[in-house]
């Protein structure tokens, strides 16, 4: 019946990390699973139409971890931008870099994403920290 068609199968965590490591694939892997999804829906088939929902259900999950994303590299901006502002002085407060760790809580902002503002505005994580500790002994 599928002469000459190769099939390949995953684990759905499976795709779901190896989409999550290579995002530019995951748009257009979310375009061709909904144009199949609405192929088949339109085509009546009750076994069809069964696959289609669970297909759905996957791309609605891609879909959100993808909102996700992008929620949190926008969280990330913001604090880069917050950092840089608070920074630009050159002076930091306790009761700032106290603000900036309650903002990175609350936001989700990660270790690592910390490091990469802090490096973003030319510092890294031991000269901010002294530079708090400075201004705490001043």
């Amino acid at each position: 019946k599928y002469k000459g068609v190769e099939f390949v199968e995953w684990d759905v965590d499976d795709l779901f990390a190896f989409l999550d490591e290579h995002k530019s694939w995951r748009s257009g892997f979310i375009e061709v699973i909904s144009q199949e999804i609405v192929h088949k829906m339109y085509k009546g088939n009750e076994k069809a139409g069964s696959l289609a929902q669970g297909v759905h259900a996957s791309v609605d999950k891609l879909k959100r971890r993808e909102s996700q994303d992008a929620e949190q590299h926008a969280a990330y901006k913001r604090y880069r931008l917050m950092l840089g502002a608070m920074l630009s002085n050159g002076v930091l407060t306790v009761s700032e870099a106290a603000f900036l760790k309650v903002v990175r809580k609350e936001q989700g902002i990660s270790e690592e994403q910390h490091k990469m503002a802090l490096a973003a505005c030319g510092l890294d994580t031991v000269t901010f920290e002294a530079a708090v500790q400075s201004e705490e002994k001043a």
